[in-house]
């Protein structure tokens, strides 16, 4: 009788485990603010790690993957706690590197964390860790149009073309 007691105790315990570790409760969005830029500029975009769970969770790791290798990933934070049932916004900065190509480019934000289990009653705690990612962040990557560059030009040269004249009358 002792041993079935412990093997249904052992069983709900692990089941219970199971239930928590396969509820991800940290979810990870992106919110693009600028990704539409030139070669050289810098996009940006806002991380929203949100917290569903009721305990509090610990960021160990925020990053990006499968993006071009010649971008530059800064976040504005990369660890940090993630208060029950709230949001924690962590800013993104991509930069372009000077004479990439006009296209569309995308990457994924992967976000590692730890969460503590257990300890209540005759059950030690213990750490487990996850992932939450986001697939598919999407920067524009645009060569300006020959009218927006050669008009201004052209403008600047016909004003000292008439200014030159002017001099020239007096």
């Amino acid at each position: 009788m002792r041993k079935l007691n412990r093997l249904i105790i052992v069983l709900l315990v692990s089941l219970s485990t199971v239930a928590i570790v396969s509820a991800d409760p940290l979810y990870v969005d992106v919110i693009p603010i600028d990704n539409q830029v030139l070669p050289g500029e810098t996009a940006t975009y806002v991380v929203n790690l949100t917290n569903g769970g009721d305990k509090t969770e610990t960021l160990t790791d925020l990053y990006a993957v499968n993006g071009p290798g010649d971008f530059i990933y800064v976040f504005s934070e990369i660890t940090g706690d993630v208060l029950p049932f709230s949001s924690k916004l962590v800013d993104l900065a991509v930069t372009v590197p000077t004479g990439k190509p006009e296209g569309t480019y995308s990457f994924d934000i992967n976000a590692t964390w730890n969460k503590t289990l257990g300890g209540f009653g005759p059950i030690p705690s213990y750490t487990i860790s996850g992932k939450g990612n986001y697939l598919g962040v999407i920067l524009d990557v645009e060569i300006p149009e020959f009218s927006t560059i050669a008009l201004p030009i052209i403008s600047v040269l016909g004003i000292m073309f008439l200014m030159t004249r002017r001099k020239g009358r007096e």
